[in-house]
This record gives structure tokens, sequence and C-alpha cells, in this order.
């Protein structure tokens, strides 16, 4: 083996010898060549490399932003699932709404909990305020309008005090008898803009008109048929539990009880509609006291009786501090009554007693006059004379007395 390897490198070095000029002829050729392929194979493979680098980078960013749609998937099938229950409570709570109304189990305005605003209570007894008073009753052609008119003139032009009337009633007799008798006929619908969520004194100030040269200390708020749209959105919201902000069956409260409002009027007349309508539990929500007009006849009488019915149960209902001012008698055949007129008059005394026992609801009656139906539309009844020049005025004033009295309005 020895022998061998001596031989073998006897060998190299023979050849080393006799070839070493060729040798490095070819290794500086050879190398350079050889170093290059080297590079350009080392260059390819980083390439190649970087290239499934970023193909991987790129495949482990759309598996991130897969799983992360999954997650964004779930979440949203998550809310869509709350929704589904949400709206499924809603749905539960209005067929019970619903099941209420058409078996008259409940009153409408009793279908939610009374959620009077902040300082309702403490607002609306503020001594230094105007008296609210409703003119109200569930029958029509009762003298409603005629009363909330003329009790605005007395107190405007015989007590010198300021009056705010408001039309609640979307037929707007109130509204057409006093712009008529201002000499304007168009009529807009501004109480809406009383009901609206936000509404303030300022909302107020501009929904009202003054009644010159009529009325020198008295203000109007109109209606028309459009406020009777407007009230149907207000209730369907409501049902639907979508109103928003104030219980919508405190919305005029919460602007007429503000004391920049109240302390701008001796008193604020609410003409109500005979409907029960949401404007109708606003006026009685917002008010101290309520007059109720009637005919005297048996068949109106007896409708006082349901309305009292009806205001008590609100009074309890909604936990309000509203007050029977008194039944008015109007449009008697005589200033001296007929039996059948005493018999109504007995029995709107006797109920009265519905709401107080202990108390005469009765107030002074107004006689038929045919100058009092004559005024409406060109006059105030209360400004201007009879058919043989006396004064209307000594007709009404007893009764609007009687009613500032039992409201504690007293002369400025």
């Amino acid at each position: 083996m020895e022998e061998f390897v001596h031989a073998v490198w006897e060998f190299i070095v023979h050849i080393h010898g006799e070839y070493e000029p060729l040798i490095k002829f070819v290794s500086y050729i050879v190398s350079p060549i050889l170093a290059y392929l080297a590079f350009r194979a080392n260059r390819k493979s980083h390439k190649e490399i970087a290239e499934k680098s970023e193909e991987l980078g790129r495949l482990s960013n759309e598996v991130d932003n897969a799983h992360a749609s999954i997650r964004e998937k779930q979440h949203e099938l998550q809310l869509a699932a709350a929704e589904i229950d949400v709206r499924g409570r809603k749905v539960e709570e209005l067929e019970d709404d619903l099941r209420k109304i058409t078996e008259g189990s409940q009153a409408l305005w009793n279908l939610r909990p009374a959620s009077s605003f902040e300082q309702h209570r403490h607002q609306l007894w503020d001594s230094n305020g105007a008296r609210i008073i409703t003119i109200g009753n569930l029958k029509g052609g009762v003298g409603k309008t005629t009363i909330a008119a003329n009790l605005a003139a007395y107190i405007s032009e015989t007590r010198r005090q300021n009056v705010l009337l408001v039309d609640l009633d979307y037929q707007g007799s109130l509204s057409n008898m006093l712009m008529l008798a201002t000499e304007r006929e168009e009529v807009a619908s501004q109480v809406d803009r009383l009901f609206l969520p936000d509404a303030n004194f300022v909302t107020l100030d501009q929904a009202s008109e003054s009644l010159l040269p009529k009325l020198l200390r008295a203000r109007l708020v109109t209606a028309n048929y459009g406020f009777a749209q407007f009230e149907n959105q207000l209730l369907l919201k409501w049902l639907l539990r979508d109103d928003g902000g104030v219980d919508v069956r405190f919305r005029l409260a919460n602007l007429l009880l503000r004391p920049e409002v109240r302390h701008k009027y001796a008193a604020i007349i609410l003409d109500m509609p005979p409907r029960m309508t949401l404007a109708a539990v606003n006026a009685l929500v917002t008010s101290h006291w309520f007059v109720v007009p009637t005919v005297l006849d048996k068949l109106s009488v007896e409708a006082v009786a349901q309305f009292l019915t009806s205001m008590k149960a609100l009074k309890k209902d909604l936990g309000l501090e509203l007050n029977l001012a008194g039944i008015a008698g109007c449009m008697t055949r005589t200033v001296q009554l007929g039996p059948a007129e005493r018999a109504a008059l007995d029995l709107a005394r006797e109920s009265g007693w519905i709401w107080n026992p202990d108390v005469d609801y009765v107030l002074p009656t107004i006689p038929r006059k045919a100058s009092i139906g004559n005024a409406a539309g060109t006059d105030i009844a209360y400004l201007c004379n009879d058919g043989q020049g006396a004064p209307l005025r000594p007709i009404f004033d007893p009764l609007f007395e009687a009613i500032c009295e039992r409201v504690g309005l007293h002369s400025g």
C-alpha cells in the first residue's frame, strides 16, 4: 500500500512539473468561469427563495384576512340575532298593545307607564305662573269654542291681563273664529310645532299670533286639518315605541309649563277637541283646571258624566293634579231656566259629584242669543252689542268671574 501511494505521488509530481504552465493557464480561465457560474447559481437560488418567501407571506395574509372575515361575519350574525330578538320583543309588545286596545281593557293613554319630564310637578304649581285651563267635553256643539274665545277676551280686555289661546282641535273652529275676527283668512296649523320634542319659548313665540286689533293682550296658536295627520304620526310612533325624546303625552306640558312661558301670561286657555285624541290628553296633562260646557238637555248632560268619569281615570292613570273648575250650562233658551233646563242643571250637578261629592260644580249659565251666534266669523261676541245696542259683556261676565275665582286668577 505504501508503495502504491508513493507511486501515485511521484506521478503527480511528474505531471505537475511537466504540465505546470498548462495547469496555471487553465486555472486562470476556468476559475473565474466557475466562480461566475457559482455566483449565478447562488443568485438564482436567493431569488427563488425570495419569491417563495413573498408567496408564503401573501398566502399568510390571505389566511389572516379569511380568519378576520370569518370573525366579522360571526359578529354580524350575532348582531343580526340580537336585532331579531329585539324586534321580536317589539312585535310581542305591539301585539299586547293591540290586544289591550281591541279588548278595551285599558284606555289608549294608559298603554305606557307615565314618564313626565323632569320637574313637571314643580313647574305645574309655580304660584307666579299662568293658570292653565282646558275647555273640554267629548260631545261637540256644546259651546266649548265660544267659551274659550270669549273667556280670553274677558281676561284681555276686562282684566287687562295677558292671555294665550291654543287651538288643539284639528277642525280649527277657534282659529277660524278669531282669525276672521281680526280680518285674516289664512289659517296655518302652527300648533304642530308645540309638539316637537325640542320646542321652546322661541318656538311658541313664532307659532303664536297676536289678536290685535281686537284683543290687545292675547295671542293664539292656530290649528287646521293638517294637525290630524301630525297627531296620527306621533301616536303611531308612540305605539311602535319609536317616538324618542319626551313622552308624546307630555310634549305640550314640557313647553307650556316652563317658567319663561308661564310668567309671560296670566292665563293659558286650551281648546280641547271633542275626542280623546293625543292633543286632548296633552291638554289635560298640562292643565291645572278644566271647565266642562254643556247644553242643558238630558242627552248633553249625560255626556258630562261620561266625560268626568274618563277624566277621573286619566288623572289616576297618569298621576295628574288636574282639578274641575266647573260645569257651565250654555245656550239656555231664556235667562230664567224652564223646567226641563232646571232638571238638566240638577243632573249636571249630580254629574259633578262623580269628581267630588262635596262640591257643587255648577257655574252660571249663558243664554242663547242670536247676536252671540251672529258674531262668529266676523267679531268676538264679548266685544259686541246685542240687536238692541246693549253690550253682551254682562251676559258673559258672571260665568267668567266665577271661573277666574275657581282657578285662583286674580285681577292684575
